[in-house]
């Protein structure tokens, strides 16, 4: 049912959201866990590219990721991340918490590498 997919949405996200929070290279953008959110990450890194970022999770993990302002320039001047944007990533309902692990392991070994 609806009410069961976006649980498994929301827990994925919680999950993706406390691993890229050990990143000390990637800060995250937007709402905390404990404000009201969506199943929606957005980051950005002061190490690296995101660009460079999103190519190397697609090239080495077959991750799929959104980089750059996302068709919203004035959203992005409001969060500070004009004009490079961010880099975003959306968990769905069938995303597993191996998957969620993995990322996180591919994103530590790609900016701290």
């Amino acid at each position: 049912n609806k009410e069961s997919l976006y649980n498994t949405i929301m827990r994925r996200t919680e999950e993706l959201y406390l691993g890229i929070e050990g990143i000390k290279a990637l800060r995250i953008v937007g709402p905390t866990l404990k404000d009201s959110r969506t199943g929606v990450i957005s980051i950005t890194s002061e190490k690296m590219d995101i660009a460079q970022i999103s190519a190397k999770l697609l090239e080495r993990g077959g991750i799929e990721t959104r980089v750059g302002l996302h068709c919203s320039p004035s959203a992005h001047k409001s969060l500070n991340t004009f004009p490079i944007g961010t880099l975003r990533f959306s968990p769905g309902p069938f995303t597993t918490k191996d998957e969620i692990d993995f990322t996180i392991s591919l994103l530590k070994e790609i900016v701290n590498g």
